[in-house]
């Protein structure tokens, strides 16, 4: 999904097929908060980082339901910044730690909750980092959905 993400001629689609990148991490069966969850496991720090990973998660797909459902929206540059940073910097997070299924997702993310990212591997993730912008993006807090 995430390949074909880049492919839209629209952004409306550019961003439901983000969405739907994310949404292909987990089984049919998960919820947002679920996703909201992996996303913030993935890429957060600390505990701090993680609440405000998982709330920006919920805006953003507070958008994708506008689009998808036919409800009033106005693309939002932040959003749509945001959501392209963390769907990029959780597909380069699966890959850093080694996982290649749900299965494995779901044991990663419940053995380290929010916790502390430093002593999810003994090689520190930070190395990994290709754009500091992109981590910026992410775990900055996202305004109210107009």
């Amino acid at each position: 999904y995430y390949q074909q993400c880049t492919y839209q001629f629209t952004e409306e689609m550019l961003y439901v097929n983000n969405c739907i990148a994310l949404e292909s991490l987990t089984t049919e069966r998960a919820g947002t908060n679920h996703i909201a969850r992996l996303c913030a496991v993935l890429n957060a720090n600390d505990k701090r980082e993680g609440e405000i990973i998982y709330q920006n998660f919920q805006k953003l797909y507070q958008l994708r339901n506008a689009i998808v459902h036919g409800g009033e929206f106005r693309m939002n540059d932040e959003y749509f910044n945001s959501l392209l940073a963390l769907t990029s910097r959780s597909l380069i997070q699966l890959y850093t730690y080694g996982i290649g299924d749900v299965k494995a997702l779901n044991q990663f993310v419940r053995e380290n909750g929010f916790g502390d990212m430093k002593n999810y591997s003994s090689t520190p993730v930070k190395t990994f980092v290709l754009n500091q912008k992109t981590l910026d993006i992410i775990k900055t807090p996202l305004p109210k959905l107009k």
